[in-house]
């Protein structure tokens, strides 16, 4: 997620502006026409999704923060989404980033801005559900029931747990908002809870007080998701959740480069261990086109099994998006029919994420 260096605003005026840049294109996010011929494997994409449960498990629809815009939210029915995990970044306000696209936080938070910003996201996402008749997804029931009732959903997240200020009970606020999957840490690096990838190490891993956390996010029934943490972070981590691990977009290389948000295989396998899924973002650094998502996706696979991959695509978070609009969303799938059958292809654009979320709220009641 890339943070615009304007400051926030108040819960009104935001919404407001919502209200007034509702028109596609409006702000620069413009839609693309679906091709005029659709090819075989695009037609069998639109035919999948109309039945599959498809989620996209890391998303800033809506766009980021003083530039909150409501028309993204129609794309996510018609591109075939059954929902998308919606991200409300804690530590957006301070965060800048350097003319080589770096991200890094530019000033120490004012008391409480955390706290009123993550809600002030929080209430955007209400309020997009209501102005287009979404469901707030708050059970994997609820993903079911989004598909059979042809709406789409909205899963509430956080990226980065900065929201906390080190105490357990921000996290049962969240949860009564209705945030069923936690990101611990973004790009603050002094945020009390876990190293990041993009900066030098500081708690040697994951604190305890991030520890506790995890532990808390299992009994309530919240997906925990590693995104940004650092190898030791999540294998400290991995050692002490009672649920699967979710790590929601990033990208498997063999070899990441220092500081990068990449993951090598050992990476992977932790989370494939955990029973969990890591998500492929869509970044046209990565990808020059969908049929090389598709065979990066089927690398991943080959990795650490079709059962453990999913799509993260970081929507309006990436400087050089691949995927503009879910209206495309049938045309980033089509290419995946070249590398894996229905079945594996309904898992990976959704069938894991549900999987985890039914066996977090499984653990979560007993």
């Amino acid at each position: 997620m890339v943070r615009h260096k304007d400051r926030c605003m108040g819960r009104r005026r935001f919404l407001q502006l919502a209200l007034a840049t509702t028109a596609a294109g409006s702000l620069g996010y413009a839609r693309v026409a679906a091709p005029a011929e659709p090819s075989n494997t695009l037609l069998r994409a639109r035919r999948l999704l109309k039945t599959a449960v498809a989620i996209d498990m890391h998303s800033h629809v809506g766009g980021t923060a003083p530039r909150w815009v409501l028309h993204d939210f129609p794309d996510v029915r018609a591109g075939g989404l059954s929902a998308v995990c919606i991200a409300a970044v804690s530590d957006e306000p301070v965060l800048g980033h350097t003319d080589k696209d770096r991200v890094y936080a530019t000033r120490e938070p004012n008391p409480g801005e955390f706290h009123d910003f993550t809600l002030e996201r929080l209430d955007f996402a209400e309020h997009a559900m209501r102005e287009f008749d979404m469901i707030r997804i708050d059970t994997a029931d609820d993903l079911r029931s989004a598909k059979a009732r042809k709406k789409a959903g909205l899963l509430l997240a956080t990226e980065g747990g900065d929201f906390l200020e080190g105490r357990l009970d921000g996290l049962e606020l969240l949860y009564r908002r209705g945030v069923r999957h936690f990101q611990l840490v973004h790009y603050r690096a002094d945020n009390g809870l876990a190293d990041i990838q993009t900066e030098a190490p500081r708690y040697d891993g994951a604190t305890p007080f991030a520890l506790d956390v995890v532990r808390a996010c299992n009994k309530l029934g919240v997906i925990v998701d590693v995104a940004h943490a650092t190898l030791p972070a999540v294998r400290q981590i991995a050692e002490v959740s009672a649920t699967p691990l979710i790590l929601s977009h990033t990208q498997y290389v063999d070899k990441p480069g220092r500081r990068s948000r990449h993951i090598n295989r050992e990476h992977a396998e932790l989370i494939r261990a955990s029973g969990g899924v890591v998500g492929q973002w869509i970044n046209a650094t990565d990808f020059p086109d969908y049929a090389a998502f598709a065979e990066s996706l089927a690398r991943l696979a080959d990795a650490i099994g079709v059962d453990h991959v999913g799509i993260g695509s970081d929507m309006h978070g990436l400087f050089h998006p691949l995927l503009r609009a879910y209206i495309r969303f049938p045309e980033l799938i089509a290419p995946l029919f070249d590398h894996f059958s229905e079945e594996e292809v309904g898992k990976i654009i959704g069938g894991n994420y549900l999987r985890v979320f039914e066996a977090v709220e499984c653990a979560a009641r007993h």
